[in-house]
């Protein structure tokens, strides 16, 4: 530490402690006039003010933006301050883009563990009612006739939370959205977790409804069925096989809500 003019100047190493830097990276900004000393006395010591940390707190906030060193000095040393308020401008822009990303990708992954820990909690493990929020959906391919049959969709082009649609009279694949016309309604939901062929889902569309029947369940006649393709991959290791981990649910009717 110097002072001189009633100004404390800090060493490289202690400039660098308090930066949380290697003081090799202080010496290489220097040797490409992108941050220099304040302050270089007679023996070839380099001296930082602590009014320097704003700049430097820039530099590295830009690195971690992605930019070259090189194009951070010549934002650095425009003349134009206009010019490179605007550039900090598009920059800010870029880093707005980027946290919506990373807030998407985060509930995504949310989204993903709870589901995963759903399947592996009730896999196989009966019968079991779960209440459920308001759910939103897009229909990506409408089938032209009830078949029973579960067609798999891949989770990497149709999206991850894809299902089938089973009624008397519909049958559809959807995508599940953020907000739609068609809505998967809040409510209490007769629910079976299972690991079997695609071409079961008729099977165990019946049982649920022996099931509901036997213990007074009033349930819709409209089936959601939702595969786990991640779960699949995982414990398939690439072996091909049309055994998939499989929910079904369906809304049981409060009274007077027909």
């Amino acid at each position: 530490m110097k002072i001189l003019n009633d100004q404390i100047y800090l060493t490289t190493g202690q400039f660098a402690k308090l930066c949380q830097l290697n003081k090799k990276t202080l010496f290489y900004y220097d040797e490409i006039n992108l941050f220099k000393p304040c302050y270089l006395s007679e023996n070839g010591y380099r001296y930082y003010s602590i009014f320097q940390l704003d700049k430097l707190s820039l530099i590295i906030s830009l690195k971690d933006l992605g930019m070259s060193l090189k194009e951070i000095k010549a934002y650095l040393t425009d003349s134009d301050h206009l010019q490179l308020n605007r550039k900090l401008k598009e920059k800010e822009a870029e880093i707005d883009a980027k946290i919506l990303q990373l807030q998407s990708t985060r509930s995504f992954l949310k989204k993903v563990v709870s589901n995963n820990e759903a399947f592996q909690s009730h896999l196989n493990q009966g019968f079991l009612i779960a209440a459920q929020p308001n759910e939103y959906y897009e229909i990506i391919l409408p089938l032209e006739k009830p078949s029973g049959k579960m067609m798999i969709t891949n989770y990497l082009t149709d999206g991850l939370f894809t299902g089938h649609y089973i009624d008397n009279h519909h049958s559809f694949l959807y995508k599940k959205v953020e907000k739609s016309d068609h809505c998967i309604e809040a409510g209490n939901y007769l629910c079976l977790y299972f690991h079997d062929s695609g071409f079961s889902v008729q099977k165990h569309i019946e049982e649920t409804k022996i099931y509901a029947q036997k213990n007074a369940l009033a349930i819709e006649d409209a089936f959601f069925i939702e595969a786990n393709e991640i779960l699949y991959s995982q414990q398939n290791s690439g072996n091909i096989t049309d055994h998939y981990f499989y929910r079904l649910s369906v809304r049981i009717i409060d009274k007077g809500s027909r």
